[in-house]
């Protein structure tokens, strides 16, 4: 005989255990796909705001952007780059920026345009104009500070078991 009494719903318990690690692969995508997101929306917001150090664009080349009837902010001649920025996620890989087939109407890829932007020309004509490295450095200041995989799973596991964890938590996006 045993000096020890079952006390509780174990069959919870055993519900709980075997979720464990499903839970776990949910709370790691969920926090790659939030990077993904944080990473798209801080680029937009950078773009939107024209809030990075970039170098002014030359008065010539706003003169010929407004009379073609073009955006004369930095990086948006035309709205494409713009609504071209999203975020997915690849097994263990969380990316954000522009996939390598989009085209502007004349055919010229926007991640060609976007590397022209963020590393400028070789002859210098025109400036890098950084956008994705202050993204990625400001969405990994957030990720560590705001979405941490552990606190995901612990938010899952709460709302997934609430008898044993407490209330429910509405999760941060």
């Amino acid at each position: 005989m045993s000096d020890f009494e079952k006390t509780g719903d174990w069959e919870e318990v055993k519900r709980v255990i075997a979720s464990i690690s499903g839970n776990m692969q949910m709370a790691r995508k969920t926090s790659l796909m939030r990077f993904g997101l944080k990473a798209e929306g801080i680029a937009k917001k950078h773009i939107s705001a024209q809030d990075l150090p970039w170098k002014p664009l030359k008065a010539a080349t706003i003169r010929r952007k407004s009379n073609a009837g073009y955006s004369t902010n930095i990086l948006t001649e035309t709205s494409t780059y713009f609504r071209s920025i999203t975020s997915y996620v690849v097994g263990e890989t969380a990316y954000a920026g522009v996939k390598r087939d989009v085209k502007e109407d004349d055919g010229t890829l926007v991640a060609d345009i976007a590397k022209l932007h963020e590393y400028g020309s070789l002859s210098g004509k025109i400036p890098a104009r950084e956008l994705w490295l202050p993204t990625f450095e400001e969405t990994v200041t957030w990720h560590i500070k705001s979405n941490q995989p552990a606190k995901i799973f612990v938010d899952i596991m709460k709302n997934q078991f609430p008898k044993l964890f407490g209330t429910k938590v509405r999760t941060k996006k």
